[in-house]
């Protein structure tokens, strides 16, 4: 599950540019994002690279539940185990819908049937947003989160890896940086 909202404490922000990430997955989301736009779809970068501080951020919410956060926005709470923190694995939002949230202005003065009506149209409209983004960035080589158990529709890694790293991934990192771990899962140039 994404992040969600950005509501980050003052100087922590989300990084956005591609200039962390592995190289193979650099090109691959460079050439995915060009050819979104292409395709009339407003594909943008949300994250690319994270820290350990921002990731304990995104795992305190919805840990309890709140309105804003209702579930869990990450299963994992160390930044090691999340494709992020070695550059290969992004957050893509359309830059007009963000995540596709029900807001005030699509359900104000709406209840019973009607609400529920507006939900579920608001959760196709999601799913093939987000489908078709995924399609063009698997055809470049990479990995959806969408396509696991615990889905997460914005999330885009390197093919090449696990849906979470292994702790190969994690003793490659610390015996040699993210460049050992590119090495490791071939996604350096």
């Amino acid at each position: 599950m994404s992040a969600g909202a950005s509501l980050l404490p003052s100087g922590l922000r989300e990084y956005r540019k591609t200039d962390c990430l592995a190289p193979r997955l650099r090109y691959a989301v460079e050439l995915s994002l060009e050819e979104c736009a292409v395709e009339g779809l407003d594909a943008m970068l949300w994250e690319t690279c994270r820290s350990q501080e921002l990731q304990e951020l995104y795992w305190r919410r919805g840990r309890p539940p709140t309105p804003e956060f209702p579930h869990p926005v990450t299963w994992q709470q160390n930044a090691n185990k999340s494709w992020h923190y070695y550059g290969l694995g992004v957050d893509v939002i359309s830059r007009e819908h963000g995540w596709f949230n029900l807001t005030k202005a699509l359900t104000f003065g709406l209840t019973g049937e009607a609400l529920e009506a507006v939900r579920q149209a608001r959760e196709r409209q999601k799913l093939e947003w987000f489908s078709r983004v995924a399609a063009i960035f698997v055809k470049h080589g990479c990995d959806w989160g969408g396509n696991w158990i615990k889905q997460d529709l914005p999330h885009v890694q390197w093919g090449r890896c696990r849906p979470s790293p292994s702790q190969l991934s994690i003793d490659t990192y610390n015996r040699g940086g993210k460049e050992a771990v590119w090495k490791l899962v071939r996604a350096a140039a």
